[in-house]
């Protein structure tokens, strides 16, 4: 029987990827069944995004167990983007990353649930470009010449991840940027659902 998860660890000033995960498991069932999260019952903690250190677990594991996220988990911590490169959902420190980062931790994460091809296509699209700015840094929202020429602000970035390093910064609690972040997220999903649904009206005019 899987163990169910009560700790979801994020690293440090999480940013756009590792919150974008959360916010699928918060928002579908088959995620949180599949890894073992139950609704309410479940906490937040926070480590450095580097090897894990025994400071962050004491007390947490018996003795002469080996400290590392595959023992963790079996304990009811999900690492979300961190656990010093040996969780299922950890980027950092895999083989083929390291000359340059060729998987993602959310690619880890579709791949884990063999889930990509059941989302709907804008969700599909939408992890294509968070994975992308993960690997390359590539802008996930551009400005073009003429809405830049046409805004009053035209240097102020207008990107939820530059929100994201902004409320890490501004709240010492990392519950209250999950929160603000979740948020945002809901009202980008509410965004895409109202824009595919204009384009399915306009398809069957025709």
């Amino acid at each position: 029987m899987k163990k169910s998860v009560h700790t979801i660890v994020l690293h440090l000033f999480p940013d756009l990827e590792a919150l974008f995960m959360l916010w699928l498991i918060l928002q579908f069932r088959i995620v949180r069944e599949h890894f073992g999260v139950v609704p309410g019952v479940f906490g937040f903690k926070t480590i450095p995004s580097g090897p894990l250190r025994p400071e962050d677990w004491v007390g947490i594991l018996p003795t002469g167990t080996p400290l590392t996220a595959k023992e963790l988990g079996k304990l009811g911590y999900l690492f979300v983007d961190c656990g010093g490169g040996g969780a299922p959902l950890d980027q950092h420190g895999r083989e083929e990353n390291v000359e340059s980062n060729r998987v993602t931790s959310i690619d880890l994460f579709v791949k884990s649930l063999a889930l990509f091809h059941g989302l709907p296509n804008f969700l599909q699209a939408l992890v294509r470009v968070i994975s992308r700015h993960d690997r390359d840094g590539e802008s996930v929202t551009k400005m073009g010449k003429k809405e830049r020429k046409n805004s009053p602000t035209p240097n102020t970035p207008r990107e939820l991840h530059m929100m994201i390093l902004g409320w890490n910064l501004l709240y010492p609690s990392v519950k209250k940027v999950i929160d603000l972040t979740m948020l945002a997220f809901d009202g980008v999903m509410e965004q895409l659902l109202q824009a595919e649904q204009t384009v399915e009206d306009m398809s069957d005019e025709f």
